[in-house]
C-alpha cells in the first residue's frame, strides 16, 4: 500500500488553501463542485464566503 501524502501549514489562509491545491499538481477538467461545510457565523471556526474566493476563482479560470 502505498503511503499517504499528508500536506500542512501552520498559517490558514486563502492563499494558503490554493498554494496548497496547487501542490497537488491534479488537473480538474470540466465543472468541478467545491463542497465546504464553513460553520455557522459567530463561531470561532467560521469560514466566510472571502475564505474559499480564491480558490473558487482559480478552479473557475482553470475550467474556462
Amino acid at each position: 500500500m502505498e503511503k499517504s501524502k499528508v500536506y500542512f501549514t501552520r498559517e490558514i489562509t486563502p492563499e494558503n488553501v490554493v498554494k496548497m491545491f496547487e501542490m497537488l499538481q491534479k488537473e480538474l477538467p470540466g465543472k468541478v463542485a467545491i463542497k465546504i461545510h464553513s460553520g455557522e457565523e459567530g463561531n470561532q471556526n467560521y469560514l466566510r464566503p472571502e475564505f474559499v474566493k480564491p480558490i473558487v476563482e482559480k478552479l473557475r479560470r482553470n475550467n474556462c
